[in-house]
């Protein structure tokens, strides 16, 4: 049976910062689909190709970041599940509201720059789903300095990616094991996350080395890991200009 068009929205507290996570989650036995619901405004001088651009781009960043990089297995059942990732771009009832801005400067959730690029885009849709920072911020506890918990420099998709290496940024375990569980909060259902990569990256059975302290991509006795195709394969077989509650006039870039 089917469960469609499921509201997800919770409040993250990342001190001094906040925001409200909000998306749609369909669930079938074939597959956990997750859609957010974005509308766009343009800010001055923007025009309708460029936010024609940033659609593209946010297209972009979905599909390179986002759908079919996890899968869920549903404890008890065992049942897999491969997770589809879409962003539809709204005029009503969104899930978030994006203005749009020319040139270059600080993105955060609510404020985008039209040259930002598509990692950036696949950030701050990170926060849309919940996920916070993970780079050194002076003015929150738990990313202070470099050695603080919070602070990840394993080119995380949520981390300083302009100093590790746009190229190499990519979506960790942990960021699919954060969206599943708050999806399991408040849906009551029992999934458990695992990291789907390109053929290049991680595979079942040889999981990354991790820091002192992080969490490994894969952990042995954990979910199993699948390539991209296979979970594919599984799916075709199975059937004014307001800132955020961020001070990001404070922050650094992202």
């Amino acid at each position: 049976m089917s469960e469609a068009n499921l509201r997800i929205a919770r409040r993250v507290i990342d001190e001094p910062y906040g925001w409200t996570a909000s998306y749609r989650a369909t669930i079938d036995p074939a597959r956990l689909a997750l859609e957010l619901r974005v509308q766009l405004q343009p800010g001055l001088s923007v025009t309708a190709a460029d936010l024609a651009q940033v659609r593209q781009e946010t297209v972009s960043a979905v599909a390179r970041y986002y759908d079919q990089r996890f899968a869920v297995q549903e404890e008890g059942s065992g049942q897999q599940r491969p997770v589809h990732v879409n962003v539809a771009f709204v005029t009503s009832d969104p899930d978030l509201k994006v203005t749009v801005h020319t040139g270059s400067g600080r993105d955060n959730l609510q404020h985008w720059f039209l040259d930002s690029g598509v990692t950036a885009r696949a950030h701050e849709l990170g926060h849309a789903f919940g996920l916070k920072d993970e780079y050194v911020d002076p003015l929150v506890r738990d990313r202070a300095d470099a050695c603080s918990a919070g602070v990840y420099r394993d080119h995380s998709l949520m981390g300083d990616f302009h100093q590790e290496g746009v190229a190499r940024a990519e979506l960790k375990a942990r960021h699919a094991a954060a969206i599943i569980r708050d999806l399991n909060v408040t849906l009551g259902r029992a999934f458990k996350a695992a990291v789907v990569a390109d053929d290049a990256g991680l595979q079942a059975g040889n999981p990354p080395s991790a820091e002192p302290g992080r969490v490994p991509a894969a952990r042995a006795g954990g979910p199993v890991v699948f390539s991209i195709q296979a979970l594919r394969e599984q799916a075709r077989a199975s059937a004014g200009h307001d800132f955020p509650e961020q001070d990001h006039s404070r922050r650094l870039r992202t």
